[in-house]
């Protein structure tokens, strides 16, 4: 009888002991951030202060501005795990401890992941290119792009401003994913039906004159191809940008597919 007690008790120690380390080790572990606030010992004895400046203009100072802003993510109870996201901002229902900061910040108008893009990009140089006094540089034309979350500056940068871009970068502008589709198809149809005639035009590694009128064709043709796939990768960047895309999961799908 002893040895069947002393068998159990083994046995109820080491399925513990198991269910412990199961949930060391296996269950996911989350930290939250308490919505309670704690009690204002000092309500009648410090006065508010209230600053000067309204950064977003919608009638709340920035001091209460960038309170409330705290308190509203707070109140969401997120949670946090040990994670960074490339886009500074959590896309996933997780984040971590900065967030706090983050979001009550651009609650009250400013921005802490585009001003760190643009720290080097002042106030007046933005002013001298709107007027024309000084050209934009291509390193500033990049931090804009990411600040602004406009995928397209640098397509237009290279092929209005840069002399090589102007010469060998066609602008490629972004266009509604039914347009896309229907346009690429389109080239692609059109190529199907040429490629009889490419290959009978290549397979001698020479264009004769009486060819060259409908080799100019297919390479329009592949032209057309290649600036619907500029176009696409143009939208699916601008989707990223606006959050309609998870971007950490769409890399996380490309890398997974050139394994």
């Amino acid at each position: 009888m002893k040895k069947i007690n002393r068998k159990r008790t083994i046995c109820l120690i080491a399925l513990f002991v198991a269910l412990l380390l199961i949930s060391v080790f296996f269950l996911p572990h989350h930290q939250r951030t308490a919505a309670k606030r704690l009690p204002d010992l000092y309500q009648t004895q410090v006065p508010q202060f209230h600053s000067a400046v309204d950064k977003d203009g919608d009638g709340i100072d920035d001091q209460m501005d960038i309170l409330q802003g705290a308190l509203a993510y707070v109140s969401t109870q997120p949670q946090y795990k040990s994670k960074y996201y490339s886009t500074g901002y959590p896309n996933d229902g997780y984040g971590v401890c900065t967030d706090v900061v983050t979001f009550a910040m651009r609650g009250a108008g400013y921005d802490l992941i585009a001003n760190e893009a643009m720290q080097f990009v002042s106030d007046s140089r933005i002013e001298k290119y709107e007027s024309g006094k000084s050209p934009v540089q291509p390193e500033e034309v990049l931090a804009m792009e990411k600040a602004y979350k406009k995928p397209g500056l640098c397509n237009y940068y290279c092929s209005h401003e840069c002399p090589i871009g102007q010469e060998y970068v066609p602008e490629v502008k972004i266009n509604d994913l039914a347009n896309i589709v229907l346009k690429t198809l389109a080239s692609m149809n059109s190529l199907d039906k040429a490629k009889d005639r490419f290959i009978e035009i290549t397979a001698d590694g020479e264009i004769s004159e009486d060819e060259l009128a409908d080799f100019v064709k297919i390479q329009d043709g592949i032209e057309e191809i290649s600036m619907a796939a500029e176009s696409l990768s143009l939208w699916v960047s601008s989707m990223a940008a606006s959050g309609k895309i998870d971007e950490e999961k769409l890399e996380e799908v490309r890398k997974a597919l050139k394994k």
